[in-house]
């Protein structure tokens, strides 16, 4: 009897240690796990980080835009505005040139001959 009692505790023992080995093993995997996933959460964060550097850049390059797209646009309102008044004043100088004798005299004369080459 006393020889099963010492079997069955030496069985016991080998169990128990088989036990804490296999519970350090898991530990080690979850603290593995837990390091990865720490990993994956900084890089996670250093991603957003980037996004919202992004995101401002985007931002103000689309106000740029815009402010060029404004700048454009009234470029274009000045450039008419200007073809409009060289317009009128062509017009006002063929009207004057044929109702205005000196003016008409004065466009008639031909160029001198240095302005010519």
């Amino acid at each position: 009897m006393q020889k099963l009692l010492s079997y069955t505790t030496a069985c016991l023992i080998i169990a128990l240690l088989l036990c804490i080995v296999y519970l350090s093993h898991i530990k080690n995997q979850r603290d593995k796990i837990q390091h990865n996933l720490n990993l994956a959460e900084q890089q996670i964060n250093n991603l957003v980080d980037i996004n919202k550097n992004l995101s401002g850049s985007i931002d103000l390059l689309e106000q740029q835009a815009q402010q060029n797209r404004r700048y454009i646009y009234s470029l274009e309102q000045k450039r008419k505005q200007t073809q409009k008044q060289t317009d009128q004043l062509i017009q006002q100088f063929k009207r004057l040139k044929n109702e205005n004798k000196t003016v008409n005299s004065w466009a008639n004369q031909s160029l001198p001959t240095s302005l010519h080459k």
